[in-house]
C-alpha cells in the first residue's frame, strides 16, 4: 500500500509512504503526476517518476508552474489533479539452463527408446 498525504499547499505538495510489506513485493515504482491542462482541452501535463529501489518514504512537490517556464519571482506552483502509482511485481527467475538441460534429457531418452524398439 502507498499513502500519500498532502501538505498545507492544497495539492502543491506532500508526502508519501510505502509499507514496507508492499516495498519488498514489487519491483519497478513510478507516479505519474497530472496537473491542469497546459494548452486546449485535449492536452494535459503529465510528469512521470520512477522511484528508487529500496525507498520506503519521500515528499513530492508539483512540477507544474504557472507559468510553464522557469520565471523567478512569477512563477506559482500550480496544483495536481491527481497522482497515478504504477508497479511490476518481483518476478522469480526461471533457471533456464536446468529447462533445457531437462528437455535435452528427455529428447535423447525418446531417442534411444525408439531406435530399441525398431527390428534390425
Amino acid at each position: 500500500m502507498v499513502h500519500f498525504a498532502l501538505g498545507t499547499g492544497l495539492g502543491t505538495s506532500g508526502t508519501f509512504t510505502i509499507e514496507s510489506s508492499t516495498r519488498d513485493a514489487i519491483g519497478n515504482l513510478m507516479f505519474v503526476f497530472k496537473g491542469p491542462a497546459t494548452s486546449g482541452p485535449t492536452q494535459s501535463g503529465l510528469v512521470a517518476y520512477q522511484i528508487t529501489p529500496g525507498t520506503t518514504s519521500g515528499n513530492f512537490a508539483t512540477p507544474f508552474l504557472e507559468p510553464p517556464f522557469s520565471f523567478p519571482g512569477a512563477e506559482t506552483s500550480r496544483d495536481l489533479s491527481h497522482i497515478s502509482v504504477y508497479f511490476t511485481e518481483d518476478s522469480v527467475a526461471v533457471p533456464a539452463p536446468a529447462a533445457a538441460g531437462l528437455l535435452a534429457l528427455g529428447l535423447l531418452a525418446m531417442g534411444v527408446a525408439t531406435r530399441r524398439s525398431r527390428p534390425l
